[in-house]
């Protein structure tokens, strides 16, 4: 857009050449001296409105830079927000894969216990549990068998197994009588 004052200060310069050139076609020197006047002041006025112009286009540029750069700037942040929402939903995924993979890891381990468990502990235990029963059998047995020998014992000697007995009594009655 052309500024007034560049199209006023062009009209009055050619009015002041035309004014002096009046001037010397007839002789007038003060209208040649005025149309020289008007000819620096349009010249002025056109500077004036030429230096407007160039302030505007200059003011206008940066105006369109600011907006590019406002864009660009903008354009990135969203990008920026695109991609740091892409990495949470990516780590999110991952997360979650790694607690579904965790559980499948869990659920082998506890089938593989349960396994030992069926195939070797419950076994061991039970033969555990049967020779811990032949052993209380066994000794049953030798302790029936002893104590068939301490009868027939008694039976050959009974003053002397009662003598043992007394005997046994009386240290037994020593020690845990009360030594006042």
């Amino acid at each position: 857009m052309v500024d007034e004052n560049r199209v006023e200060g062009s009209a009055k310069n050619l009015g002041g050449k035309v004014e002096e050139t009046a001037g010397k076609v007839t002789g007038d020197a003060k209208l040649q001296g005025e149309g020289k006047a008007d000819q620096v002041e349009g010249k002025v006025q056109n500077a004036v409105g030429s230096a407007k112009d160039a302030a505007s286009d200059a003011a206008a540029g940066l105006q369109n830079k600011a907006q590019d750069a406002y864009s660009s700037a903008k354009e990135g942040a969203q990008q920026a927000s695109a991609k740091v929402q892409d990495t949470y939903a990516q780590a999110k995924d991952t997360l979650s894969d790694a607690a579904g993979n965790a559980s499948g890891e869990i659920a082998r381990l506890r089938a593989q216990v349960e396994d030992l468990l069926r195939d070797r502990v419950k076994p061991a235990l039970n033969d555990a549990a049967s020779r811990a029963g032949d052993y209380a059998t066994q000794a049953r047995d030798v302790v029936s068998d002893r104590a068939g020998v301490a009868a027939d014992k008694v039976k050959e000697r009974p003053l002397l197994s009662l003598a043992l007995v007394g005997a046994v009594a009386f240290v037994l009655g020593r020690l845990t009588s009360d030594r006042s």
